[in-house]
């Protein structure tokens, strides 16, 4: 079940997270706006271990990922109103004549 989030997240190590639900908790992770079909991925992976979860009543793990669900909803809230921003063109820079 842990396949999919395992190996696309990784560490600051450039190396496979073994929990990848771990990095969407970490309050330093800034998701890009690209990413939130991603995101969208992950968080249906993460209901369906919670569906497995309730039918073993594994009390913990439903904690676990009730918890790690919030964080992905939050930062899937702040991805999103980056993703409709347009974009600002700041043009070529120039050199400064002698009359700037």
């Amino acid at each position: 079940m842990h396949g999919r989030a395992t190996h696309v997240l990784r560490d600051s190590h450039r190396k496979s997270s073994r929990f990848g639900e771990a990095c969407i908790r970490c309050p330093m992770l800034h998701v890009n706006p690209k990413m939130i079909g991603r995101l969208d991925e992950l968080e249906h992976d993460l209901i369906a271990r919670r569906q497995h979860a309730e039918r073993e009543n594994w009390r913990g793990e439903i904690e676990g990922l009730d918890l790690t669900l919030t964080f992905l909803r939050t930062k899937r809230e702040e991805a999103q109103p980056l993703a409709r921003r347009p974009l600002v063109q700041l043009g070529i820079p120039r050199a400064r004549g002698d009359g700037d």
